[in-house]
């Protein structure tokens, strides 16, 4: 019954992401296409090439940005309507449980994250073809090279922790919003209005938490500084600047540890409210 449903899914985000997914391959096509015409312009049209090439570049960004917020819209529309709408009725009439409704729900909204960015990549591939995506190619691998060369034995943990990080804060996000619905859906009027006052309130609450931690963290050092000998303090300091990698996992990672503890809070809470305070009325 779930690959029935994650195919139901799936079907749901093809039918309007495909017609996106063609359109910036199809924009990114005509780019391509004009930058082939440059040698026909002279002296007195080449304006009118740059008009047309910078009027494409411009519409496939808007595309690529259109296509990443719609995928993100869209996967908390479908949370809202197949959940807590009158959809709900029949999704939970369905012989699967509430964690297997959010695993669905969760798989495919990254799954159809996947292939946008996938798709941004193609249309950057298609506009950059020739001499330009040659360079890219070899400026990479020359970075490539430069980072081997310098024998970071960090550097494969820290692009690891990037793409661990960026996975985990697409998870915090899409949890923080359906966290924010299923709380609104406990109110009897103006759920959605609720929803986003939940999420304002979220944010206020996290950005005054962030200062507030902030403030304890910076007292905390100067005690520390002023409490412990100078020469360990020093010796610190030294770790740190002889090590910048590690400095840099450390700024990743502990928000890292972060997002994925709350993901986890924000995970149960919404899967106690559907299992024990659904109210689809």
């Amino acid at each position: 019954m779930v690959k029935k449903l994650l195919k139901h899914e799936l079907k749901y985000y093809i039918r309007i992401f495909i017609p996106i997914f063609a359109a910036l391959v199809l924009f990114s096509g005509i780019g391509r296409i004009v930058q082939l015409f440059e040698p026909l312009f002279n002296d007195k049209t080449i304006p009118v090439y740059y008009i047309l090439l910078i009027g494409t570049i411009l519409i496939v960004v808007i595309t690529m940005i259109t296509a990443l917020i719609l995928q993100f819209i869209f996967s908390i529309v479908r949370f809202y309507k197949h959940l807590f709408s009158g959809e709900g009725y029949l999704s939970f009439t369905i012989p699967v449980s509430v964690d297997q409704h959010l695993f669905v729900k969760l798989f495919s909204s990254i799954l159809i994250g996947f292939f946008t960015l996938l798709a941004i990549i193609a249309s950057i591939c298609i506009l950059t073809s020739g001499d330009l995506l040659v360079e890219l190619i070899k400026a990479a691998r020359y970075l490539i090279k430069d980072i081997i060369k310098e024998g970071s034995e960090l550097v494969f943990v820290i692009i690891g922790i990037y793409a661990l990080y960026f996975l985990v804060s697409y998870l915090y996000s899409t949890l923080l919003c359906y966290l924010c619905i299923a709380l609104g859906q406990l109110f009897n009027k103006a759920r959605i209005a609720m929803a986003v006052v939940f999420y304002f309130a979220h944010y206020i609450i996290m950005q005054v938490g962030g200062m507030a931690l902030s403030i304890l963290i910076s007292f905390g050092m100067i005690g520390l500084s002023a409490s412990s000998d100078i020469s360990n303090m020093e010796r610190y300091a030294g770790v740190f600047e002889s090590n910048p990698d590690l400095v840099t996992v450390i700024a990743f990672l502990v928000p890292l540890l972060i997002y994925i503890a709350l993901s986890v809070v924000y995970y149960f809470a919404v899967r106690y409210i559907l299992k024990n305070r659904l109210n689809l009325e």
